[in-house]
C-alpha cells in the first residue's frame, strides 16, 4: 500500500538551506538535491522500510528511520512511518551530529 508523504516545516527549511549553500557553487547540484528529496520521498511512500533502522539513545528520536539522498552521499533524510503516511522530519548533512540536530527545536 503506498503512503502519503510529508515534509515537516523543519525539513523544508533544512532542505532550503542545504540547496542555498550547495547553490553557491553549483546551482544544477542545488537543483537535484531537491530532485532527490523528492525522489526519496516517493519511493519511501512505497516502501516505508527502505530506509535504515536509527539507533540513538533518546526516547524522543525512537522509531526514526534514515535514508542517504541518491546522488548525495552525505545527507540525510530522517523519517518516521505513521500508519498512512511518511513524516520527513529532518534532512541534514552527515557532518552534523545528528542526534543533537534531531533534538534542536524547531525553526
Amino acid at each position: 500500500m503506498t503512503k502519503r508523504w510529508r515534509l515537516s516545516k523543519r525539513a523544508n527549511c533544512e532542505l532550503d538551506s542545504l540547496a542555498s549553500f550547495i547553490a553557491r557553487d553549483n546551482l544544477d547540484a542545488a537543483l537535484r538535491l531537491y530532485v532527490a528529496a523528492e525522489d526519496a520521498c516517493q519511493f519511501l511512500s512505497q516502501f516505508p522500510g527502505g530506509g535504515t533502522t536509527c539507533e540513538f539513545n533518546h526516547p524522543r528520536l525512537a522509531g526514526l528511520r534514515k535514508w542517504i539522498l541518491t546522488g548525495f552521499p552525505n545527507h540525510l533524510m530522517y523519517y518516521r512511518i505513521a500508519k498512512n503516511r511518511i513524516d520527513v522530519l529532518s534532512i541534514q548533512h552527515s557532518s552534523r551530529d545528528q542526534a543533537r540536530a534531531l533534538l534542536a527545536d524547531e525553526t
